[in-house]
């Protein structure tokens, strides 16, 4: 195979590229000290701002408004001393037309006074409705029967009544004792039973509702705790009785505490709800 030929000289130009490169390289200097001048200056100027302070803007010269000259509208009729200036004006000006007022109303056929009122009856008092009783009775006379007293109506009254009269009017029947009467009338209630404080637990029927405060070793330790707990919760205790059950189990005997006094069950849980918020033991259980 033969070799071709070139007839052609095929050269490269270097130098371009190099002038090329060379400008990129100075761009990006410039660029990059351009950056770094402001970043530079930025900072600068917020140090500087922080260190004087808040800047100060002076005030304007002249006035801040100004009103128009010719601002348009009119002026309302109270404002300043326009109130005043009828009275303290010389010249009045006289109205063009005088008006009288209109004659007062006549009163009409329906306006008629109020009828008088008729007084009342005077209340009657008690010395008047004993009176009255005793003339029905015929004790007293009537007050038309009764005459005018004459003239020696003094010395009449005067003179001692003959003893068969004093003797043969009526007397007066004696008042009741009223000390007597009230006495009579009252009589004490007998005082209630006072409750006995222990309960015995055979007497109890089934269903009862109670409460247990706990289990001891002894009758004396729970009779001691009862006293303990009631005096702690003695708004609690009001009413309610001791109830101490000897029971064995396992070949143990042990003494229940437990209170009496509740009408069902939620009532028993509200005692114990309130005994357990003070910290002290209670369960609500029924006797089997």
């Amino acid at each position: 195979m033969a070799n071709p030929e070139f007839t052609e000289d095929f050269t490269h130009d270097v130098s371009s590229e190099a002038v090329v490169s060379s400008f990129m390289g100075w761009l990006g200097a410039g660029c990059s000290l351009a950056l770094v001048v402001g970043v530079g200056w930025w900072g600068y100027d917020l140090a500087m701002r922080e260190t004087n302070g808040i800047p100060v803007i002076a005030a304007l010269e002249g006035p801040a408004r100004v009103a128009p000259e010719d601002p348009g509208g009119f002026e309302a009729a109270h404002k300043g001393m326009s109130v005043t200036e009828l009275s303290s004006a010389a010249d009045v000006i006289q109205p063009e037309q005088i008006t009288l007022a209109p004659a007062p109303v006549a009163l009409q056929d329906t306006d008629q006074p109020v009828a008088e009122i008729a007084p009342v009856a005077k209340a009657r008092t008690l010395r008047d409705a004993v009176n009255e009783a005793l003339q029905d009775a015929g004790v007293l006379p009537s007050a038309a029967e009764a005459a005018p007293f004459p003239d020696d109506a003094g010395s009449a009254i005067a003179a001692p009544l003959p003893p068969t009269i004093m003797n043969s009017a009526p007397r007066p029947s004696r008042r009741p004792d009223l000390g007597v009467v009230s006495r009579a009338a009252y009589t004490p209630a007998a005082p209630e039973p006072e409750m006995r404080l222990d309960l015995d637990p055979q007497l109890l029927a089934v269903g009862t509702r109670l409460v247990q405060l706990g289990a001891y070793d002894s009758e004396a330790t729970a009779t001691a705790e009862w006293s303990r707990i009631s005096g702690r919760f003695s708004g609690y205790f009001a009413g309610k009785q001791r109830v101490i059950e000897r029971t064995e189990r396992n070949g143990k005997v042990f003494y229940r505490l437990r209170a009496h006094g509740f009408d069902d069950l939620a009532d028993a849980r509200r005692f114990c709800a309130s005994l357990q918020a003070g910290g002290a033991d209670c369960i609500p259980v029924q006797v089997r």
